[in-house]
């Protein structure tokens, strides 16, 4: 039997790529051959003299019902999926073509492509801009939780006292805002740089759809570029820490910090003090 349906597997192949060759479930001598191609198949049977009119139409799962019906040539159709029971033999084995291979491939296409999928996807790792970068759809379904915004392009005399504050005031958006810090362009010897930059911390974050249609893209008098919006790196207020809300300026960050020397003595007493004890035979080595 195995040499019938390796033999017959390589005459049945020139009709059209076959996905599957094996006998039929519940039949000794019966054999379901599936093809790719519906079109295929139909060659094949016609090839075999297997008529629809003329077979028994087993219906598949996908049709209601499990019972047996004739097919008649009104009720059929190319694409009808089901097997058909040809009266004719192939040597010593019915031939059975399954005029259902199309979804068979179909499937098995899918499955490919998701495995190509999963060896192919990699993790993506997004960069600080990425993430400070406004979503306008996030926003717009409240599905953004930052609170600090950051403003560039900020003309110089808006970085000066509280000049940003009065321009907030005047448009109405001074009580959306728990806190404003302006920093100035660096400067370049006895020149500084037109433009700064400002961190303002919203009160909640339904505000902060309003501050940010009121300064992105925005141009104000005396600049050459819009303001542009996005999200601070540090959502902390500095008044949640304890700082004052104050004009900073890159000079200021530039400079060093004095730090006053403590003395070996002064350092021990404080650790000694906080409990912490010499290791054994180092009490009088260095600073013990």
């Amino acid at each position: 039997a195995a040499v019938k349906i390796v033999k017959m597997r390589f005459e049945l192949q020139g009709f059209g790529e076959i996905l599957h060759v094996g006998k039929l479930q519940g039949s000794e001598e019966g054999l379901l051959v599936t093809y790719y191609d519906p079109e295929a198949a139909a060659t094949a049977r016609k090839a075999f003299g297997v008529e629809p009119d003329t077979g028994l139409l087993k219906l598949s799962e996908s049709m209601s019902g499990d019972e047996s019906t004739e097919a008649n040539d009104s009720d059929y159709s190319p694409s009808s999926p089901g097997v058909f029971t040809p009266p004719m033999t192939y040597g010593s084995l019915p031939l059975f073509v399954d005029e259902d291979a199309q979804s068979s491939a179909a499937s098995v296409e899918s499955v490919a492509e998701l495995n190509e999928v999963s060896k192919t996807s990699k993790p993506r790792y997004v960069n600080s801009l990425e993430l400070s970068t406004v979503n306008w759809g996030q926003l717009s379904k409240k599905q953004e939780w930052r609170t600090a915004l950051q403003l560039r392009g900020l003309p110089q005399k808006l970085c000066e006292g509280r000049a940003l504050e009065a321009v907030l005031t005047s448009a109405g958006l001074m009580d959306l805002v728990s806190e404003v810090r302006v920093t100035s362009g660096p400067s370049t010897g006895l020149k500084r740089t037109k433009f700064g930059s400002a961190v303002i911390h919203a009160k909640s974050v339904d505000t902060v759809t309003k501050l940010t249609k009121f300064f992105h893209g925005r141009q104000f008098a005396g600049s050459s570029l819009p303001v542009a919006v996005s999200f601070a790196t540090t959502q902390v207020s500095s008044k949640s820490q304890g700082l004052s809300a104050r004009q900073i300026s890159f000079s200021t960050l530039a400079e060093p910090k004095r730090v006053q020397s403590k003395s070996i003595t002064e350092i021990k007493d404080m650790l000694m003090a906080g409990g912490i004890q010499p290791p054994p035979g180092l009490e009088g080595a260095g600073m013990w």
